[in-house]
């Protein structure tokens, strides 16, 4: 899939889903939604929707996993969320 408006909505519904339907309180789940849909709205204003992403929901023994991949160029936010 691509990085388009399609992929994080449906990947942030998901998310929220999967962690619903694991017990996680509904205002842990918003701040998450917002936090991924900023991420990933960051890094398609970067790199462009057509950029290769994809997602994973997934339970382990004693912990959730959301996992979001974005196919690019070495890239750390924290350090250029400005750009």
């Amino acid at each position: 899939m691509n990085l388009s408006n399609e992929f994080i909505d449906r990947s942030i519904t998901e998310s929220a889903s999967f962690l619903k339907k694991h017990d996680i309180d509904s205002k842990t789940v918003s701040r998450i939604r917002i936090v991924a849909e900023e991420i990933l709205l960051h890094y398609r204003d970067k790199f462009g929707s057509e950029t290769e992403a994809s997602f994973v929901c997934a339970k382990r023994p004693g912990h959730l996993n959301i996992t979001f991949k974005v196919r690019c160029e070495r890239y750390e936010p924290s350090v250029n969320i400005t750009d």
